[in-house]
């Protein structure tokens, strides 16, 4: 059986004051009072995004999926 990626997402709906962070099988909702909600979907909420570039760069109604590379160094 396949297991569903998980992945890390960030939204902001208009009401919001800043970007929340969220991680899960599903990109969270922005619901009818314009605030971004894990409620309806398959995610949990992480916390709040602000205080960096990708926070600066996200707009109201608007969700992003994160991608996280795990790069290994060999030393020599």
């Amino acid at each position: 059986m396949a297991k569903n990626k998980e992945n890390f997402y960030v939204a902001k709906g208009e009401k919001d004051t800043h970007p929340w962070l969220y991680y899960g099988e599903e990109a969270p909702v922005i619901d009818d009072y314009g605030t971004s909600t894990a409620c309806k979907s398959k995610c949990k909420l992480i916390g709040s995004f602000d205080n960096n570039v990708i926070a600066d760069s996200v707009k109201d109604n608007e969700i992003i999926k994160i991608y996280i590379r795990k790069e290994t160094k060999k030393n020599k």
